[in-house]
Order: C-alpha cells, then sequence, then structure tokens
C-alpha cells in the first residue's frame, strides 16, 4: 500500500496542496479503507473533507474528483461531484460551525442520506 500511497502522492501534489490550503491541520493522501485512498483533512468547521476519484477510490480510470463530508464520528454527511475541485473545495471551505451542525441534525434524522450539496448558484423562482 505505502508504494500506492507514494505513487499518487506525486501524481496528485496540486491537488493534495489544493485541499491543504483549506484545512488548517495540513492535508495529505490517506487508506480510508481497503485500497482506497483519499486526500484527507479537518476543515475550520470542524469536519473531516476526504477528496477522491475513481482512480484513487477504486482503481478504476476516472480523473474528476469528488469531496465528501464526514463527522468526528466517521458518519459520511454530505457530498459535492460537481465542477472543478476548486469550486467543490470552495463550497465546504465555506461550511461554518453552525452550517455543520444542520448537517448533523440532517443526519440523525435521515441515517445514511447524506446532503449533495453543489457549485452552481442557487436561484429561486417565483410564481406565475
Amino acid at each position: 500500500m505505502s508504494d500506492r500511497i507514494t505513487t499518487f502522492t506525486d501524481r496528485y501534489s496540486t491537488e493534495i496542496a489544493l485541499v491543504d490550503r483549506h484545512c488548517p491541520a495540513g492535508a495529505q493522501l490517506d487508506c480510508v479503507g481497503g485500497t482506497s485512498l483519499a486526500i484527507v483533512g479537518i476543515l475550520p468547521c470542524g469536519l473531516r473533507v476526504e477528496v477522491t476519484n475513481a482512480q484513487m477510490d477504486y482503481d478504476g480510470d476516472g480523473e474528476e474528483f469528488f469531496a465528501v463530508l464526514h463527522d468526528p464520528d466517521g458518519d459520511q454527511l454530505a457530498w459535492i461531484d460537481d465542477g472543478p475541485l476548486p469550486d467543490q473545495l470552495a463550497v465546504v471551505a465555506a461550511i461554518t460551525a453552525e452550517s455543520a451542525d444542520i448537517l448533523r441534525q440532517h443526519n440523525a434524522r435521515h441515517p445514511g442520506r447524506s446532503v449533495v450539496l453543489t457549485t452552481r448558484p442557487h436561484h429561486r423562482y417565483r410564481r406565475g
């Protein structure tokens, strides 16, 4: 596994540095279960972010990144897979402690049903 971590650390050094900028304690490539790897860090709101793609997650071919948010207990709270990685990270880095609490409350009411985040702007539509 250490050879695989070294390979992906070298290949994705730019992405690791990008995640690192949003995580006060830094970010690193780590094993997140089985053979799955992710760039892992703790956001200022206290949530753990795992950034991965198909090549790192299950040794597939896709290089499109997605980010998954977990609370400190390991429960998956939310994920985002649209837009480029810098936009995804801007969205997750903007999550406040209060927003993180709302995600935890949602998870408590709806276990196993993660919130889907988006990089697209939210528009309100008016009737009629």
